[in-house]
């Protein structure tokens, strides 16, 4: 009786225990970028820039474009989707611009965002298909560098800052 009584409560004690793994920085990042699993972040556009060998440019986007969301969720797919906002640049463009998904490398240094289908000219990622670097991801803030190059082959750099929707 006495080492039924040791194996239990052993077994207790040793399956109790902490296993010392911490979550991957991919995992931390999918939280403030979508939230908790199953659940969705939305993003809006503050503002953006492109580096070109002739200088940055910023781009002065429409109100219409400006209160368009980017909806992050954290699901099995790691989908994401852009939608209209209140206001439409075209009014005959659908509800929903694009959609795909994302992800992080291990570090979360990058991510992927990869557009499977673009319904509208108002597009961003459907394209620009290089993985992005992540330079700042807080709870509210998120940017990123998307390097290509243009139609002259010379490297040309996409800033995004995005803010977290209200």
């Amino acid at each position: 009786m006495r080492a039924v009584f040791c194996v239990i409560f052993l077994s207790f004690f040793w399956g109790c225990k902490d296993d010392g793994l911490a979550p991957l920085e991919s995992q931390r990042s999918a939280i403030l970028l979508s939230g908790k699993f199953n659940e969705s972040k939305s993003w809006l556009i503050s503002t953006a820039n492109v580096e070109t060998t002739r200088g940055t440019l910023t781009l002065n986007f429409t109100p219409c474009f400006i209160d368009n969301r980017f909806t992050f969720s954290n699901n099995d797919d790691q989908s994401y989707g852009l939608t209209e906002g209140n206001s439409r640049c075209v009014t005959t463009d659908p509800d929903l611009i694009e959609r795909g998904t994302w992800a992080f490398t291990k570090n979360a240094k990058k991510i992927n965002i990869s557009a499977a289908s673009v319904f509208s000219g108002s597009a961003v990622f459907g394209f620009l298909t290089e993985p992005a670097d992540v330079i700042e991801l807080t709870n509210d803030k998120f940017t990123i560098k998307i390097k290509s190059v243009d139609r002259d082959n010379l490297p040309i750099t996409y800033n995004f800052f995005f803010v977290k929707a209200q």
